[in-house]
């Protein structure tokens, strides 16, 4: 099989392929064998209708399967020797000769192209920074908080004690407008921070939100307040619609193994510092993945890559899939992928970038413990859920779905993307890079949208514990 490529322009061309009948005529000949004991011809017995006949009906189709599916894997090669990063795949030119698939044995197809505009990599001249999490004692007693609310018995009651939680309904002219759920002391005003104790299930008050509440913690109580003419100043009716007794666990050893059954921990002070561990591994964890982000950010806007945009969102609207938060997925519309083109562009052309950075790393090749990772990271990206979930919790359901799927391409998946993260990480090591120790509280503040907002690192906690 041979090729031949012709650039008409820096992102644009024609490939002829010239296809003998050596190329395909052993894989042709097993084809038609196959075919002769399962096609269903009149006055053939099943698997009795001779290859002559099959050949006859079906060898021309059969034949430009062959070839087209033996260009199709080798084009990749070919490119990739000629430093073409092709995008969309090959399509039938105008210019090609008519093919007689029944009657030739050798065939010339030309196909257009489009490709991405050649480019440099200098890693010495990208710079990141990177981070390293430190868990200060003020987030670590909010964890602990965060465990102990999370584990404490709750029992429905009609009295409100010091330490209940109690739920309210919020009603404006007759009409409710909104529930407040899980409110505790903490989230009270002075003022009222005993005010409903002794007091009944469905008993109704009449206040105004800015007495009531701690102002801290008033935006987030109030949150998705349907009406938006409330104002803080207006006189409403709190209805106590249910109030909790709260039992929390005691801090002792029964309570440790429950957290934490692989460690054997004895006291408060042991429980403390493999907490902190564990919040530090999966905080850093996300911090490295952001990380990761930064370097494919600051990589492409340091090179200048010319791209065949018309044909890529052709190629995408084709090829690229969208998930819901149930994992289930479904193609895009024109609309859609407008939104979404800057991802798709920029996800191509990291690819490309570490296809180009592999050329310098011969010796750096797939390993069976990317398949695990890629299959982490896609469960990742399809299933909203498991996005701020450490990897570690991860990875036993990561397996389990290996194990169940039949797809190969699902596998094959998997593995690429695996592989792309440890090549990132490979390619990481070759950059200069400025290390900085941060606690999570600055490293938000720090990188605006880098890591959604700190209760889904609690939630990372929450999954590692469970696990």
């Amino acid at each position: 099989m041979e090729f031949i490529l012709d650039k008409k322009s820096t992102t644009e061309g024609i490939v002829t392929v010239k296809v003998t009948n050596e190329d395909y005529a052993k894989e042709l000949d097993l084809e038609l064998k196959k075919a002769a004991k399962s096609v269903k011809i009149n006055g053939f017995r099943p698997g009795k209708v001779p290859v002559q006949i099959v050949k006859q009906m079906y060898g021309g189709s059969i034949v430009s399967q062959l070839v087209f599916d033996k260009i199709n894997k080798e084009v990749s090669r070919y490119m990739s020797e000629q430093d073409v990063h092709l995008v969309g795949g090959l399509v039938m030119s105008a210019e090609a000769p008519a093919q007689d698939w029944n009657k030739q044995k050798d065939f010339e197809l030309v196909f257009d192209i489009a490709f991405l505009g050649d480019f440099e990599l200098d890693l010495s001249a990208i710079h990141i920074n990177t981070y390293t999490v430190e868990i200060t004692d003020e987030e670590l007693e909010e964890k602990i908080t965060y465990l102990l609310e999370r584990d404490a018995k709750r029992t429905e009651t009609d009295i409100a004690k010091e330490n209940s939680y109690l739920y309210f309904n919020i009603i404006k002219d007759n009409e409710q407008i909104h529930t407040i759920e899980k409110v505790t002391s903490d989230d009270f005003s002075d003022a009222y921070k005993t005010y409903f104790v002794g007091k009944s299930l469905n008993e109704e008050f009449v206040l105004k939100i800015k007495d009531v509440f701690n102002t801290e913690n008033i935006d987030e109580l109030l949150e998705n307040l349907e009406d938006e003419n409330v104002s803080m100043e207006d006189d409403l009716t709190f209805r106590l619609i249910t109030i909790e007794d709260v039992e929390f666990n005691e801090m002792n050893e029964e309570y440790f193994k429950r957290l934490f059954p692989q460690n054997d921990i004895k006291t408060l002070e042991e429980f403390k510092e493999v907490l902190r561990k564990t919040i530090a591994h999966d905080t850093q964890e996300l911090f490295d993945d952001n990380t990761i982000s930064d370097l494919e950010d600051v990589t492409l806007s340091s090179i200048q890559v010319e791209v065949p945009t018309q044909r890529l969102k052709e190629w995408a609207i084709e090829a690229y899939v969208k998930t819901d938060d149930t994992g289930k997925a479904f193609k895009m519309t024109e609309a859609e992928l407008e939104k979404e083109y800057s991802t798709i562009e920029k996800k191509v052309l990291w690819g490309v970038v570490l296809e180009k950075y592999l050329k310098t790393k011969p010796d750096f090749h797939p390993l069976p413990e990317d398949i695990i990772e890629g299959a982490i990271e896609r469960l990742k990206m399809n299933m909203p859920y498991f996005r701020n979930m450490p990897k570690s919790s991860l990875k036993q359901f990561a397996i389990k779905q290996l194990g169940e799927s039949k797809d190969i391409n699902e596998k094959h998946e998997a593995l690429q993307i695996g592989f792309e993260k440890r090549t990132s990480r490979e390619m990481l090591k070759e950059v200069s890079s400025t290390n900085i120790s941060i606690t999570t509280k600055e490293y938000v503040a720090k990188i605006a949208g880098a890591i959604v907002k700190n209760h889904e690192l609690t939630e990372a906690i929450e999954s590692e514990t469970e696990a």
